[in-house]
Formats: C-alpha cells, structure tokens, sequence
C-alpha cells in the first residue's frame, strides 16, 4: 500500500565565512578577557545565555561527539537563527549527550526540522528534552523513530505535539509505545491540523489504540500517509478503519503491513486509496 517513511536527507548548512575559527584556545582567551561576574549554573536559567555556553563549551567539547559540536559552533558564530534543521540521526544518545543536547535547543528557534531518529532516545530522556522542543513553534518535521520510547513517553509526547501546530511529518514507528502511551498522547494529535505523515508502525499497538488514534485524528484532513503497519491490530477495528479512510480526503498510503486483519479489509481499503488516487 506504498511507503510513508521519509526518504529526506537532513542535512545542516550555514556559512561561517565572517566569523572566526573558535578554537580550544579562542574559547580560553575570550573567558579570560571577560569581565568578573557571578557564573549562574547552566541548569538554573531560564533563556539561553551565550556567555555561559561558551564557559560550559570550553570544559565539556572535548568529551562531545562532532554531531553536537557543531551546534555549538553555530551558536557562537551566531548564526543558529539560519539553522534550518538539527539531525543527529544515529548519535548514540547518553545522559550527558541529553543533557549537552538540552542546553543548546533553545537558541534554535528557527529550525523547521528535528530529526532524532536511531539516538536509543528512552521515555526519561523525553522528559529531560520536552520543554525545549515544545517550544519550537515553526518545526515541521519531528523525527523520534527507531528508538526506545515506551508507555510512560506517551505523556511527554502529548505535551511536545500539543504546542507544535505547524508540524506536517510526525514519525515514532520502531518504538515501544503501546496502546497506554499511544492513548496518552493522541489529545494532542487534534491540534495539528497541518500534519500530513504519521508512522506508528511497529509500536505493539492493538485495537484500543487503534480506536482511540482513529478517533483522535478524525479532524486532520491534510493526513496523506498513515503507518500502522507491524501492531496487534485484528478484524475487530477493520470497519472502523474502512469508514476512517473516507475522513481522509488526501489519504494515499495506509500502511497495515503484518498485522492481524482480514485480507477483506486490506482489499477495499486499497481500494479506496486507489480511489483517492485517482
């Protein structure tokens, strides 16, 4: 029934053409010329602060993985509002990688995509990181699939989508969520009347999750593509889904590949897609 997972490449590009090499030894020279003041725990404040970054930065970027490095640098180029995008796709995310990761997400305002895909990202980093990426108002694409998010992230997942009202690609297949984290968050589904891709494929989800999502996104009728492929879904909600389809006038890929229904279902949905098509 065709495929819904992006095929994007994320990619970063800004210029630092007019802007010094910040080097080890800049990073020194510059804390050493600045004038005495109290350093306010990194942990403790409420905007970002570019100083104490750049303090943090010159004790810590020997110990951070390149990926997140050059966030860094874009920050004190300043040039972070010409981000169009943070990937870190298959950086191996640790405490501390959450945690130099959280510090800089607020400078990035801009960016319309944040791809954390293959990051073994758990339910307790989401909720380290949710407030900085909730507050991304112009982001597109959230990418959190193929990681290790279970039930107890459906609550954090709630509180990101629920600010993000520009988000048109939402992709959480490969994860652990289940129907209690799938039902905690599907609330905020509703506000995200731009969302154009949804992947939840493989996430152990079963009928009364997929009644729960069915309903909770019956209003978004820009939806083109929708995973659920890879869950315990059976017969039982194969009508509801039949009837779901026709609420989805863009809808051209409905993925329900290895899951427990009827061929007869699969048939006429195809059917109806071949339709929409058309």
């Amino acid at each position: 029934m065709g495929s819904c997972k992006s095929k994007q490449r994320y990619s970063i590009s800004f210029s630092r053409s007019s802007t010094r090499k910040l080097t080890q030894t800049t990073l020194i020279y510059e804390r050493q010329n600045t004038v005495n003041t109290t350093i306010v725990p990194l942990a403790t404040t409420n905007k970002p602060n570019r100083r104490l970054l750049l303090d943090y930065y010159a004790n810590e970027s020997t110990k951070m993985p390149d990926e997140i490095k050059k966030y860094y640098e874009a920050i004190f180029a300043q040039e972070e509002l010409e981000v169009p995008d943070i990937d870190l796709e298959h950086v191996s995310f640790d405490l501390k990688s959450i945690y130099n990761f959280k510090l800089i997400l607020n400078f990035f305002q801009n960016i319309r995509i944040l791809n954390l895909g293959y990051t073994n990202i758990t339910s307790s980093d989401l909720k380290r990181i949710y407030k900085p990426i909730e507050s991304l108002g112009l982001l597109e694409t959230l990418s959190l699939k193929n990681n290790k998010i279970d039930p107890s992230g459906g609550e954090y997942l709630y509180k990101i989508i629920k600010h993000l009202f520009n988000l048109k690609n939402l992709y959480l297949h490969n994860n652990q969520l289940g129907c209690e984290g799938l039902i905690k968050f599907c609330g905020g589904l509703q506000n995200l009347s731009k969302l154009e891709k949804l992947t939840l494929d493989n996430n152990n989800i079963q009928n009364e999750g997929g009644f729960k999502l069915l309903e909770s996104i019956s209003n978004l009728k820009e939806l083109a593509c929708i995973g659920l492929s890879e869950n315990e879904l059976t017969s039982e909600i194969g009508k509801t889904l039949v009837e779901a389809v026709k609420n989805f006038p863009k809808l051209t890929v409905l993925r329900l590949e290895s899951t427990k229904l009827h061929p007869k279902y699969l048939m006429i949905i195809e059917n109806q897609l071949k339709h929409t098509v058309n």
